[in-house]
């Protein structure tokens, strides 16, 4: 017989029945198989008010329900309907429970069948789709939604992507399908006895297609087609020159984005370093980087590594090129090439798979992973949507130290991944591997004299964070706990010499929280940064701190010497009952972990800045520690641009007042005499982006910071009330941010104003945004640093507030450390530093901004762009057209009027 299912979606009118929300929506798809039989709807009349915000989100009015059933009605027939079924809901927490919650009020027996989860076995079934909201997958599976937040559309929608999962099911292999039986008691879904059934219908039948498949003793892996070891090489034929080939391929282009690849070739051609600054807003700019790339490698039949600032603009990239070149140029190959830690290990996984260690996220990594491999041909990491859990647990997936008598050892993605570099003619990267290849040795990318570096602004700060390093206690604690549960079950001494050193580690680094939460004084910040000098700190907790930090040295020393004592008896089982490269691995961690206590106090480096970030209000040893040099110019200038016949450094945040002189400086580009090209236009009076200066929002340093987050908490409200559409206010720091908002609060719930906080909403700040996306109107409050980080699509603003100009904190440790080494070299920490970095901010982040497909305001209110000296240095970096000064009320009934 056919399994019943009853797909449900509800739209009610919040998230509590307890505090008088009620269901307004519901809707019932009845499926036997795959099959939809019968479909139910009702409006239900709440007996209570729609909030204006779910009227908004939903479509639904008081007016459409007035005359609907109450829920008293109707719950009878919805008992009915899902009788004998499986529950089936989009995020069945919700559904189910608030359903529940309201038969329970009306005293009607609740629901208790078998249900399941169309998110959690989404996230099982395609574990690669980026987002698993129900537009989004719907979409990903091209799926029509019509009206989404209405239960009807979204319980039919519901019930299509069902059947797609139960389709998928019946693709996975036997062998797999055995492997996800195994862990599916810990799903929400109850769907073991699916799983079951799938197994059993396929041992029924003969010979199981198995093709695309290899197999290893526990699961299928998707077979790989070979790497291409011999390339054929030809010419551009009878193309004369650039120009005429961009001419042939590129008819539809505007001049700038031609000028693009022509200045990237030139210095190729020239054997120069290149900084150009060009406006990356357009769909061209991936094409005009990728054609002087694939001219070069065919005149000169040489590669070229383009690096990114993330992996979401690699895959962009390698999109491009798939698209537009791969099938036209079968000449010129590409591949993407990562650090060793984002590759899958089949070893690991193997061994992960048959831990017996049951919790959630463990369970839906296991499952995520066995699907993909049937699927992946990169084993990138990149290519998973893993929960915040299953990207803990990667570590211990990744690529590492593999035994070579394992019988998959002779398969290994990362290996795969640097066999198809060696013979690619472009090759895309991160800007962390690009500088890892040459720092390490590593030679995978050296061999590539002619480096693209995309979204150059950031190639210091990320070169920085490469170069650091950082310790954090609940990723040191999560070692140790594993390896007490492991190795204690075979050597009593080494169970208790972890014991004690878990002991000793949580109590120094109790002692570090407390030691820093002494510096915090603001109530306002829960994450908290402290700088810290190891020869300059002082006090008995300081002295207790050393002491701990001696006390954990000497304990990671003697569980390393025990390990590795080859005449004892407990580590010799401990060698015969484990693979070689967990024992290897656990004591490189120790090793690791000591040299690295070392460093972090009593290391001194006046190179360096070291500090320590705690959660003043979070755990008493929620404490992580960091490192980064300084500067890296002079590393850049030795070991990376004096190796490379020609580095293009390309950005829309390059210049400072028309001046490449700040980057030339950070990067090690002085001795080079690169060329510069700025290819950013001004825009023209007439164009959409409109810029309004408050000229009577007055911040001064004698206000604290108290009064004057009320008198903006008092203009933003304004501003949000009048303003049509979506509006993003940028804040110079969380502290700011946060006490804005708290001023905000009581006139958000009145005025009933959707105001979307970072690190106050609940949720990623980026999932935030594409709910915004769904809105009409909502505003989201964030940092600079954030937005301008944020890789999601970000253009369905239509008004940006800047509250302050980004100048950065002298609390931030990076920032003081450059301040200082700057004043001991005589020079100007503001001109040379402060000034040009917030220049570039505030740069980034209204380009990050502007589009052109409809008017936009931009706001400041910091009055400082106009009366202060410096001002002119962020208006002639803008370049965004006709600025308007005035009253900020005027301001706003200008923008209204554009608007109109």
């Amino acid at each position: 017989m056919k399994e019943r299912f009853a797909v449900v979606d509800i739209e009610t009118t919040g998230n509590s029945v307890k505090n008088g929300d009620r269901i307004i929506q519901i809707a019932i798809v009845l499926m036997e198989g795959k099959d939809i039989v019968e479909t139910y709807a009702t409006f239900i009349n709440p007996l209570n008010t729609i909030p204006s915000f779910i009227e908004q989100l939903t479509g639904i009015s008081d007016e459409m329900v007035e005359d609907a059933p109450v829920f008293e009605e109707v719950a009878p027939i919805i008992l009915d309907k899902l009788k004998g079924c499986y529950f089936v809901a989009h995020n069945i927490h919700f559904d189910l429970s608030f359903l529940r919650e309201e038969l329970k009020r009306v005293q009607l027996p609740i629901f208790d069948g078998p249900v399941i989860d169309t998110v959690e076995m989404a996230r099982i079934l395609f574990p690669t789709i980026k987002s698993y909201k129900l537009q989004d997958l719907a979409m990903s599976l091209q799926i029509e939604h019509k009206n989404p937040h209405r239960a009807d559309s979204d319980a039919h929608v519901t019930a299509l992507i069902w059947k797609k999962l139960q389709e998928k099911l019946a693709f996975v292999p036997a062998r797999t399908l055995r492997q996800l039986h195994a862990i599916s008691h810990d799903f929400v879904s109850d769907v073991e006895p699916l799983i079951h059934n799938e197994i059993k219908r396929k041992e029924k039948v003969a010979n199981e297609v198995t093709a695309p498949f290899l197999q290893t003793h526990s699961f299928s892996i998707r077979k790989h087609t070979p790497v291409k070891i011999e390339k054929e090489q030809k010419t551009m034929g009878e193309m004369e020159s650039f120009d005429a080939f961009l001419e042939a391929e590129t008819n539809n282009w505007t001049y700038p984005f031609k000028l693009v690849s022509n200045k990237i070739l030139e210095a190729f051609e020239t054997n120069q370093h290149g900084l150009i600054e060009v406006e990356e807003n357009h769909s061209n700019d991936l094409q005009a980087f990728l054609f002087p790339a694939i001219y070069h490698v065919n005149s000169r039949q040489q590669s070229v590594t383009i690096a990114c600032s993330s992996s979401e603009r690699i895959y962009q990239f390698f999109e491009a090129w798939e698209k537009n070149f791969k099938q036209r140029y079968s000449n010129v190959t590409a591949s993407i090439l990562k650090g060793r830690k984002k590759y899958l290990s089949i070893q690991r996984f193997e061994r992960f798979l048959q831990e017996d260690e049951t919790n959630y996220d463990t369970a839906l990594t296991k499952a995520q992973i066995l699907i993909w491999l049937l699927e992946t041909e990169s084993g990138d990491v990149d290519e998973l949507n893993l929960s915040s859990g299953g990207i803990r647990i990667w570590e211990r997936l990744c690529e590492g130290v593999n035994n070579p008598s394992h019988p998959t050892n002779n398969f290994s993605f990362y290996q795969r991944a640097i066999e198809k570099a060696k013979h690619a003619s472009i090759i895309f990267t991160t800007h962390a591997m690009l500088l890892a290849d040459d720092t390490f040795g590593k030679k995978h990318l050296s061999q590539n004299a002619f480096v693209l570096v995309d979204q150059a602004h950031y190639f210091e700060a990320n070169g920085r964070k490469f170069f650091g390093q950082r310790i954090e206690y609940s990723h040191i604690a999560q070692k140790i706990q594993r390896a007490e549960k492991k190795f204690g079950k075979l050597s009593e001494t080494v169970k208790q010499k972890l014991i004690l050193l878990h002991e000793q580690l949580n109590e120094l680094f109790r002692y570090i929280h407390f030691y820093v939460k002494g510096k915090n004084n603001s109530d306002q910040l829960n994450l908290f940064r402290y700088r810290y000098h190891q020869d300059r700190e002082k006090g008995p907790i300081w002295n207790e701190i050393i002491e701990l930090v001696r006390k954990n040295q000497f304990l990671l020393l003697d569980i390393i010497q025990f390990m590795n004592k080859e005449s004892s008896r407990e580590v010799k089982l401990i060698h015969n009952q484990m693979d070689e490269d967990e024992i290897i691995s656990f004591v490189d961690f120790c090793q690791e972990l000591r040299l690295q206590l070392n460093y972090f106090f009593f290391d001194t480096s006046s190179e360096e800045v070291f500090w320590i970030e705690i959660e003043a209000k979070g755990a008493k040893n929620a404490v992580a520690l960091y490192s980064e040099p300084v500067r890296i110019a002079t590393f850049l200038a030795d070991k990376f641009f004096s190796k490379k016949k020609s580095v293009v450094l390309i950005s829309h945040a390059l210049t400072v007042k028309d001046s490449f002189h700040h980057w030339i400086e950070r990067l090690g580009l002085t001795d080079f005499y690169p060329m510069t090209t700025s290819l950013i236009s001004p825009l023209t009076d007439e164009s959409t982006m409109n810029v309004y200066v408050a000229d009577n929002l007055t911040f001064s340093r004698l206000t604290s910071k108290e009064d004057y987050s009320r008198q903006l908490a008092i203009d933003l409200t304004y501003l949000l009330k009048r303003i049509k559409g979506k509006v993003i206010v940028l804040f110079s720091s969380v502290e700011l941010l946060k006490l804005t908002y708290e001023q905000m609060k009581e006139i958000i719930d009145r005025e009933e104003l959707f105001i979307f906080g970072q690190g106050i909403s609940g949720g990623n700040p980026a999932k935030v945004l594409k709910t915004m996306q769904q809105l009409e109107e909502g505003c989201l409050f964030c940092t600079v640093k954030f937005w301008n980080r944020i890789e999601s699509h970000k253009t369905f603003f239509q008004t940006l507030v800047v509250t302050k100009l980004p100048f950065s904190s002298l609390q931030d440790p990076i920032v003081s450390a450059n301040v200082e080494w700057l004043e001991q070299e005589g020079k100007s920490s503001f001109y040379d530093y402060s000034l040009p970095e917030s220049v570039i901010a505030l740069k980034d982040a209204v380009f990050n901004f502007r589009h052109s497909t409809e008017t936009q305001a931009l706001f400041l209110l910091d009055h400082r762009i106009q009366t202060s000296h410096y001002g002119s240095y962020f208006k002639n970096s803008l370049k965004v057209g006709k600025w308007k000064y005035g009253n900020f009320i005027n301001l706003i009934q200008d923008a209204i009027q554009q608007e109109r």
